[in-house]
């Protein structure tokens, strides 16, 4: 079940940056479409906000890097109910939704960037991650960072690493598709 919120994403969103951010006296500048998705799968909920540049970045600086998983990528291309392989329409249901992109992207290979907040919510627990979809020459990207805290030992390493347990392959494979299935059915009523 997706729905669409407004509500509440501003303070979920500060609440993130006062969590794994140092110190932050002035909190970044909103954008015009802070909107949400929930994404429930069983007793997950996962909570998908659009970010500023400036939100990504300063929560960006405290997070991991995660594997993709190309081969759900290549899958997804060659389905033609989806419109993951046309970077066209996905922009287009991109900016309809949440606005103008961002600018966290290679301008010489690429075109645009929408950074995300998911807030992943497993009965009492909750966990913090950044998608930042963006295209790159010909392909679109979905590139994940598990946010830690700032005294983390795994900030500094220029590491990737593999999924974590409380978001694991299956799971982040599941919002990625579904992300993108939301988006080719809003692409139809464009």
């Amino acid at each position: 079940m997706t729905i669409i919120n407004k509500n509440d994403d501003i303070q979920l969103i500060d609440a993130a940056i006062n969590k794994y951010c140092v110190q932050v006296d002035d909190l970044p500048s909103r954008i015009s479409k802070n909107i949400s998705i929930d994404i429930k799968e069983k007793e997950m909920v996962y909570k998908l906000v659009r970010l500023s540049d400036k939100q990504f970045n300063l929560l960006q600086y405290n997070s991991i890097a995660i594997f993709n998983d190309y081969k759900i990528l290549m899958m997804m291309s060659r389905d033609q109910e989806l419109i993951f392989s046309n970077r066209a329409k996905m922009y287009a249901s991109l900016r309809w939704l949440f606005g103008e992109c961002g600018k966290c992207y290679d301008d010489w290979k690429g075109s645009f960037s929408f950074p995300f907040l998911i807030c992943i919510k497993n009965g009492e627990e909750e966990f913090g991650y950044l998608m930042n979809v963006f295209n790159i020459r010909s392909a679109i990207e979905f590139k994940l960072y598990k946010l830690v805290q700032s005294d983390d030992e795994r900030l500094n390493s220029g590491s990737y690493y593999h999924p974590f347990d409380d978001f694991q392959r299956v799971n982040i494979n599941y919002v990625i598709q579904y992300f993108t299935g939301f988006l080719s059915q809003k692409n139809k009523v464009i």
